[in-house]
Protein backbone atom coordinates (compact mmCIF):
# COMPACT_ATOMS: atom_id res chain seq x y z
CA UNK A 1 0.00 0.00 0.00
CA UNK A 2 2.92 2.46 0.64
CA UNK A 3 4.51 1.55 -2.63
CA UNK A 4 1.61 2.17 -4.59
CA UNK A 5 0.58 5.46 -2.77
CA UNK A 6 4.68 6.66 -2.94
CA UNK A 7 4.47 5.88 -7.06
CA UNK A 8 0.70 8.06 -6.84
CA UNK A 9 2.17 11.09 -4.90
CA UNK A 10 5.28 10.81 -7.18
CA UNK A 11 3.25 10.90 -10.55
CA UNK A 12 1.18 13.75 -9.36
CA UNK A 13 4.38 15.91 -8.16
CA UNK A 14 5.96 15.02 -11.79
CA UNK A 15 3.09 15.95 -12.93
CA UNK A 16 3.08 19.72 -11.46
CA UNK A 17 6.19 20.01 -12.14
CA UNK A 18 6.07 19.36 -15.91
CA UNK A 19 3.08 22.16 -16.06
CA UNK A 20 4.89 24.72 -14.14
CA UNK A 21 8.03 23.81 -16.54
CA UNK A 22 5.76 23.95 -19.25
CA UNK A 23 4.03 27.41 -18.23
CA UNK A 24 7.45 28.32 -16.99
CA UNK A 25 8.95 28.30 -20.64
CA UNK A 26 5.57 29.63 -22.54
CA UNK A 27 5.39 32.45 -20.32
CA UNK A 28 9.40 33.87 -20.34
CA UNK A 29 9.08 33.09 -24.07
CA UNK A 30 5.93 35.61 -24.24
CA UNK A 31 7.53 38.01 -21.81
CA UNK A 32 10.97 38.24 -23.10
CA UNK A 33 9.17 39.35 -26.67
CA UNK A 34 8.17 42.42 -24.64
CA UNK A 35 11.85 43.73 -24.55
CA UNK A 36 12.12 44.69 -27.81
CA UNK A 37 9.89 47.81 -26.68
CA UNK A 38 12.73 50.93 -25.30
CA UNK A 39 11.16 51.75 -22.10
CA UNK A 40 10.78 47.41 -20.93
CA UNK A 41 13.99 46.72 -22.03
CA UNK A 42 15.48 49.68 -20.01
CA UNK A 43 13.47 48.74 -16.86
CA UNK A 44 14.79 44.99 -17.48
CA UNK A 45 18.65 46.41 -17.36
CA UNK A 46 17.69 48.12 -14.28
CA UNK A 47 16.79 44.70 -12.74
CA UNK A 48 19.58 42.76 -13.92
CA UNK A 49 21.76 45.38 -12.11
CA UNK A 50 20.21 45.68 -9.07
CA UNK A 51 22.03 44.33 -5.56
CA UNK A 52 21.16 40.86 -4.20
CA UNK A 53 18.78 42.42 -1.66
CA UNK A 54 16.48 44.53 -4.04
CA UNK A 55 16.69 41.75 -6.36
CA UNK A 56 15.36 39.80 -3.67
CA UNK A 57 12.42 42.73 -3.01
CA UNK A 58 11.58 42.47 -6.92
CA UNK A 59 11.69 38.34 -7.01
CA UNK A 60 9.01 38.49 -4.00
CA UNK A 61 6.97 41.45 -5.24
CA UNK A 62 4.88 39.14 -7.88
CA UNK A 63 4.51 36.41 -5.13
CA UNK A 64 2.81 39.03 -2.94
CA UNK A 65 0.70 40.66 -5.72
CA UNK A 66 -0.89 37.35 -6.05
CA UNK A 67 -2.50 37.53 -2.56
CA UNK A 68 -5.44 39.86 -3.39
CA UNK A 69 -6.35 38.28 -6.51
CA UNK A 70 -6.52 35.35 -5.04
CA UNK A 71 -8.78 36.19 -2.02
CA UNK A 72 -10.83 37.43 -4.63
CA UNK A 73 -11.48 34.29 -6.18
CA UNK A 74 -12.03 32.72 -3.13
CA UNK A 75 -14.81 35.21 -2.28
CA UNK A 76 -15.88 34.58 -5.44
CA UNK A 77 -16.47 31.11 -5.62
CA UNK A 78 -17.95 31.31 -1.94
CA UNK A 79 -20.38 33.90 -3.08
CA UNK A 80 -21.89 31.23 -5.76
CA UNK A 81 -19.76 32.68 -8.73
CA UNK A 82 -17.57 29.52 -9.74
CA UNK A 83 -16.30 29.85 -12.97
CA UNK A 84 -15.20 33.53 -12.68
CA UNK A 85 -13.39 32.70 -9.67
CA UNK A 86 -11.77 29.77 -11.27
CA UNK A 87 -10.99 31.93 -14.26
CA UNK A 88 -9.48 34.87 -12.12
CA UNK A 89 -7.25 31.79 -10.29
CA UNK A 90 -6.16 30.44 -13.62
CA UNK A 91 -5.52 34.42 -14.93
CA UNK A 92 -3.62 34.96 -11.84
CA UNK A 93 -1.50 31.20 -11.86
CA UNK A 94 -0.11 32.33 -15.93
CA UNK A 95 -0.17 36.09 -15.13
CA UNK A 96 2.06 35.41 -11.80
CA UNK A 97 4.11 32.65 -13.86
CA UNK A 98 5.32 34.55 -16.35
CA UNK A 99 6.57 37.70 -13.96
CA UNK A 100 8.10 35.45 -11.71
CA UNK A 101 9.77 33.12 -14.24
CA UNK A 102 10.87 37.00 -16.04
CA UNK A 103 12.08 38.51 -12.80
CA UNK A 104 13.88 35.28 -12.15
CA UNK A 105 15.77 34.90 -15.14
CA UNK A 106 16.92 39.17 -14.93
CA UNK A 107 17.41 38.49 -11.14
CA UNK A 108 19.09 35.19 -10.77
CA UNK A 109 23.00 36.47 -11.01
CA UNK A 110 21.94 38.76 -7.69
CA UNK A 111 19.72 36.65 -5.84
CA UNK A 112 22.00 33.78 -6.08
CA UNK A 113 24.71 35.48 -4.28
CA UNK A 114 22.40 35.08 -1.08
CA UNK A 115 23.57 31.95 0.42
CA UNK A 116 20.22 30.51 1.33
CA UNK A 117 18.58 31.38 -1.74
CA UNK A 118 21.47 29.86 -3.45
CA UNK A 119 20.61 26.64 -1.75
CA UNK A 120 17.23 26.88 -2.24
CA UNK A 121 17.50 26.97 -5.60
CA UNK A 122 20.24 24.10 -5.49
CA UNK A 123 18.05 22.01 -3.61
CA UNK A 124 15.01 22.57 -5.97
CA UNK A 125 17.45 21.45 -9.00
CA UNK A 126 18.17 18.48 -7.22
CA UNK A 127 14.98 17.47 -6.66
CA UNK A 128 13.58 18.55 -10.21
CA UNK A 129 16.44 16.26 -11.79
CA UNK A 130 15.31 13.15 -9.14
CA UNK A 131 11.84 13.35 -10.44
CA UNK A 132 12.68 13.72 -14.05
CA UNK A 133 14.62 10.63 -13.72
CA UNK A 134 12.29 8.61 -11.81
CA UNK A 135 9.25 9.97 -14.29
CA UNK A 136 11.84 8.47 -17.27
CA UNK A 137 11.82 5.16 -15.97
CA UNK A 138 8.18 4.33 -16.08
CA UNK A 139 6.89 3.27 -19.23
CA UNK A 140 3.50 4.89 -19.07
CA UNK A 141 5.15 8.46 -19.16
CA UNK A 142 7.38 7.23 -21.47
CA UNK A 143 4.57 5.78 -24.09
CA UNK A 144 2.56 9.18 -23.41
CA UNK A 145 5.37 11.58 -23.95
CA UNK A 146 5.84 9.92 -27.20
CA UNK A 147 2.60 10.00 -27.92
CA UNK A 148 2.19 14.02 -26.97
CA UNK A 149 5.28 14.59 -29.15
CA UNK A 150 3.88 12.83 -31.78
CA UNK A 151 0.70 15.30 -31.90
CA UNK A 152 2.66 18.11 -31.65
CA UNK A 153 4.71 17.05 -34.46
CA UNK A 154 1.53 16.71 -36.87
CA UNK A 155 -0.02 19.80 -35.02
CA UNK A 156 3.32 21.70 -36.49
CA UNK A 157 3.49 19.67 -39.92
CA UNK A 158 -0.41 20.99 -40.07
CA UNK A 159 0.08 24.61 -39.26
CA UNK A 160 2.87 24.76 -41.96
CA UNK A 161 0.98 23.05 -43.97
CA UNK A 162 -1.75 25.95 -43.48
CA UNK A 163 1.01 28.14 -43.74
CA UNK A 164 2.55 27.48 -46.94
CA UNK A 165 -0.90 27.53 -48.61
CA UNK A 166 -2.09 30.80 -47.08
CA UNK A 167 1.58 32.47 -48.95
CA UNK A 168 0.32 30.60 -52.34
CA UNK A 169 -3.02 32.03 -52.04
CA UNK A 170 -1.29 35.53 -51.49
CA UNK A 171 1.21 35.37 -54.41
CA UNK A 172 -2.00 34.21 -56.27
CA UNK A 173 -3.99 36.54 -55.84
CA UNK A 174 -0.74 39.16 -56.18
CA UNK A 175 -0.73 37.42 -59.31
CA UNK A 176 -3.99 37.88 -60.42
CA UNK A 177 -4.02 41.54 -59.94
CA UNK A 178 -1.17 42.69 -61.58
CA UNK A 179 -2.37 40.87 -64.94
CA UNK A 180 -5.58 42.37 -64.37
CA UNK A 181 -3.69 46.35 -64.38
CA UNK A 182 -3.78 48.27 -67.47
CA UNK A 183 -0.36 47.48 -69.51
CA UNK A 184 0.40 51.48 -68.75
CA UNK A 185 -0.57 51.58 -65.29
CA UNK A 186 2.58 50.46 -63.49
CA UNK A 187 4.63 52.76 -65.76
CA UNK A 188 2.75 55.98 -65.59
CA UNK A 189 4.21 58.39 -63.84
CA UNK A 190 2.92 62.06 -63.33
CA UNK A 191 4.29 65.14 -65.65
CA UNK A 192 5.60 66.95 -62.39
CA UNK A 193 7.98 64.36 -61.22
Amino acid sequence: MRRILTRHVLFGASFVLLVEEWLWTWTTRALARLSRFAAIARLERWMGAQSPRVALVLLATPLLAIVPFKVLAIALMYGGQAVPGVALLVADKLVVTALFARVWQLTEPAVTRIDVVRRLRDEFLRLRSALHTWLGGQPAYVELRAIVRRQFAALRRQRGAVRRFGRWREARRERTAIARRPSGAAAAVSPDR
